[in-house]
């Protein structure tokens, strides 16, 4: 799937023998315990419960700086032949259950087709030697996904230029149930050597440092960035690192906090926002075409509402949320009632053309917003 920020993540399923073992490995290495006590991504608490502890910390005048950082392609760099030691689980329980099963292809496009694969090793050989050899590997793991191998391999998968694959026992898959909580144990590995008034919290693999001042968040941070290195299931490398003054606001898994005026603020980052309102605009056209979909969009819109309660205007849209959706619902059911155009105009985002095609009429709506307390509609028959 893609990110919202760019580029891909890779999701994976499996068959349901393979999820009941990842549960039961879940179960196994959650019951032993041993995570930091800043990690919320496999806590009953959540994603608020990582934003209602933000907010405890940057209330605190004495905390002025923020160190952030998350692990590049985390799970597809987890080693796995030194996970077991770390999870307490026999080596072959991993082998088994959790290793990708993968593979690296070697992208050779500079090697001419007349060369067999017998002739090919000497010929990389000979290549290298003169500095043109210029090979890309392309690690695919256990992708075998049709799209992805499409886009590794545009035209034919099995064409030279990647037919040499080696093996790949390097990363643990993501969709799996016991991936979060057996990157969390991981990253917990990494949390310690910091100085006393240094806190963290993490969200899987993505890390913030809080401190009193600058020169101790930076060395806490190169204090993380040398325990990634040493990890026992790593080397990690670190990526996206900065750091921010508490008052000048910084934005943490998906929200936005700040200190102003000495009092804690939160808000959705503009991207979550944007891809939240785009969601509920895409359940409100399914309403207004079909009539179905409306427990949906209100079950959507009040999960998203209870993760970000600790924002301001949290209830105000929630309420304005489920009254565009009961009104474009009721509008429905009564054959395009007009009361529905306000919900449609919100619906469009401004200026647009909207045919509805709804029997017996069709009705062509004009909308406009003219600000953010109401908005002017003109109806054509």
């Amino acid at each position: 799937m893609r990110k919202p920020g760019g580029g891909r993540r890779r999701l994976n399923s499996f068959r349901q023998g393979r999820i009941a073992r990842s549960n039961l490995i879940k179960d196994v290495v959650t019951a032993q315990g041993g995570l930091h006590a800043g990690q919320y991504a496999t806590t009953s608490a959540g994603l608020p419960g990582a934003y209602r502890r933000i907010m405890e910390i940057i209330a605190d005048p004495a905390i002025k700086w923020v160190a952030s950082a998350d692990i590049r392609s985390f799970y597809d760099t987890i080693n796995t032949a030194n996970l077991g030691s770390q999870l307490g689980l026999p080596q072959a329980v991993i082998d088994a259950n959790i290793s990708f099963v993968g593979m690296v292809l070697h992208h050779r496009t500079d090697i001419e087709d007349s060369v067999s694969d017998a002739e090919l090793p000497a010929e990389e050989e000979r290549l290298s030697a003169l500095g043109s050899l210029g090979p890309i590997e392309v690690d695919i793991g256990i992708r075998h996904d049709r799209d992805v191998q499409e886009e590794v391999c545009p035209r034919n998968r099995h064409s030279r230029s990647y037919r040499r694959i080696t093996d790949s026992r390097r990363g643990i898959p993501q969709g799996a149930t016991s991936s979060p909580i057996i990157g969390e144990k991981v990253v917990a590995g990494t949390l310690h050597g910091f100085a006393d008034d240094i806190i963290a919290v993490t969200w899987v693999d993505n890390i913030f440092l809080f401190g009193t001042s600058r020169a101790g968040v930076e060395e806490a941070a190169q204090t993380l960035r040398a325990n990634m290195l040493a990890a026992p299931t790593g080397p990690f490398t670190l990526r996206d690192e900065s750091i921010h003054r508490v008052a000048d606001g910084f934005d943490a898994i998906g929200g936005h906090f700040r200190r102003q005026h000495g009092r804690a603020s939160f808000r959705p980052t503009a991207m979550n926002l944007s891809l939240h309102q785009t969601e509920v605009r895409r359940f409100l056209a399914m309403i207004a075409q079909t009539g179905r979909g409306a427990s949906q969009a209100k079950i959507y819109v009040r999960a998203w509402s209870s993760t970000f309660a600790l924002w301001e205007n949290c209830a105000a849209q929630l309420d304005q949320e489920l009254g565009f959706i009961r009104d474009i619902a009721n509008a429905h059911a009564s054959a395009c009632n007009p009361l529905m155009l306000r919900t449609l105009l919100w619906l469009m985002g401004g200026e647009s053309l909207l045919r509805t095609p709804y029997d017996p009429t069709v009705l062509w709506l004009r909308a406009s917003v003219i600000g953010p307390s109401g908005a002017r509609i003109v109806a054509h028959r």
